[in-house]
């Protein structure tokens, strides 16, 4: 059991809020009363209020206090964490015209990103939009953010404000709680939500990318060594008459015995006694090897028959890949 006093003990962080990142008359369509109030109450008092909630987590660690009290805080503190997050993204992509807002995007990421997913800027604003308006309950957000997953941008809607984001890193956020539109709008939400576009600060939700890109370039993407297939690409070749490769089941036999099943038209080879069988593999076309997970294994043949001479490859997920994507596998 953790000693409650404990000096290493993480003590409560006094939030401050970040300065309001434009000058709220210079934005065209909105009232300075509103987007003011949005910075003093809603957003000051969720700055406020996930200081309070740090405080009390930090007592009750220091206290001791029954576990099931500390989890209802823990659980607020988060909620709170993702709607400062949203909150702040929000106010910094609004800016005056004259601040560059509502221009159009320069040629760069952001811009190619967008057009990569959604074909143009045009395309994804009103995709953006459209995700905004189809939220019936009209208390919640939609945000454009950056799933380095499948590297690519994605608008994403959340019904309470959390960041249910698929591991994915929000750039820009729109509040759709009526309270914040209402006055200004008459509780039109798509008119808010068109004005709100039309004053997005580009270099910022820009910025936001490069950050976005940044936090999450730890997140494992399919190699494009030249020593590695996909089971997409190894699919692909299988079905062409032109290209179509030799491959080959170098799994250790306890592997074969705990797992029957293998690639479809394909056959087994000793993965120890490659200088055995080497001679018999064609020059002519490409040779893919798998193993049970695509680790060392089909690595390591690979290898022995590319000194060989031959153009081999490994397959990336090995087996296991290829039956996790339903591609033709056989029992035998």
């Amino acid at each position: 059991m953790t000693d409650a006093s404990n000096p290493s003990r993480q003590e409560p962080i006094d939030h401050l809020v970040k300065g309001i990142p434009f000058k709220a008359h210079k934005i065209s369509g909105f009232t300075p009363e509103m987007l003011e109030r949005y910075y003093e109450k809603d957003y000051g008092g969720t700055i406020r209020a996930l200081s309070e909630i740090d405080t009390k987590i930090a007592a009750l660690r220091h206290s001791g206090s029954p576990k099931s009290e500390l989890a209802s805080y823990v659980r607020q503190q988060a909620a709170l964490a993702d709607l400062v997050v949203l909150q702040e993204l929000f106010l910094a992509g609004l800016a005056g015209l004259a601040e560059d807002g509502g221009a159009d995007i320069d040629d760069g990421d952001l811009k190619k990103a967008i057009c990569e997913t959604y074909g143009d800027v045009a395309g994804w604003q009103a995709e953006f939009a459209m995700m905004a308006v189809s939220q019936s309950d009209r208390s919640g957000w939609v945000a454009l953010a950056w799933c380095a997953r499948f590297d690519r941008l994605q608008i994403v809607a959340s019904e309470d404000g959390r960041l249910v984001l698929g591991c994915s890193v929000p750039i820009l956020a729109l509040d759709l709680r009526e309270k914040v539109y209402a006055a200004d709008f008459d509780g039109d939400q798509l008119a808010y939500v068109k004005t709100y576009l039309n004053n997005v600060h580009w270099d910022r939700v820009a910025e936001a990318l490069q950050h976005a890109k940044g936090a999450t370039q730890h997140e494992t993407k399919p190699s494009e060594s030249s020593e590695l297939i996909s089971v997409a690409e190894l699919k692909s070749m299988m079905q062409s008459d032109e290209d179509a490769p030799l491959v080959l089941d170098v799994r250790h036999d306890d592997d074969c015995e705990r797992y029957t099943s293998r690639i479809s038209d394909t056959a087994w080879r000793d993965s120890f006694k490659v200088a055995e069988w080497v001679n018999e593999m064609p020059k002519d076309k490409p040779v893919i090897v798998y193993c049970m997970y695509g680790f060392w294994v089909s690595q390591k043949v690979a290898q022995e028959l590319r000194a060989a001479g031959v153009d081999a490859r490994s397959l990336e997920g090995g087996v296991t890949a290829w039956r996790a994507m339903g591609f033709p596998s056989t029992e035998y």
